[in-house]
């Protein structure tokens, strides 16, 4: 699962800022999934973090941006919400000032454990 809590950095969420509100909702804390899963059986639960990090291009983005459909992140938005998210976006890639990459940082957890 995607962990909201630990990617500040990623760039959904500086262009799409209702997508990390959303995320937060639905994807618990690490915690509160190693104690969910205490709590209901399980032994020995590991918890593990994969951090992504890299730099994006912003044209890049963009584009990616536009297929909609494959990103549940963006399908759970309003369509004001995207589209304002879409701006941003062209906003900083038509900014001769702004720079066209932009370093991200993305953190995904897998929990693990043995059911008593």
């Amino acid at each position: 699962n995607i962990c909201p809590q630990e990617s500040d950095d990623w760039l959904y969420y500086a262009y799409f800022p209702e997508a990390k509100s959303r995320d937060f909702a639905d994807f618990w804390p690490p915690d509160a999934i190693v104690s969910e899963m205490s709590a209901t059986g399980f032994t020995r639960i590991e918890l593990m973090r994969r951090h992504v990090y890299r730099e994006r291009e912003l044209a890049a983005l963009l584009s990616a941006m536009r297929f909609r459909e494959r990103n549940s992140q963006l399908l759970s938005l309003s369509d004001a919400a995207y589209a304002a998210g879409l701006r941003r976006i062209e906003r900083d890639v038509d900014d001769p000032q702004a720079p066209k990459m932009r370093a991200e940082h993305l953190c995904f957890v897998t929990a693990r454990g043995d059911r008593r």
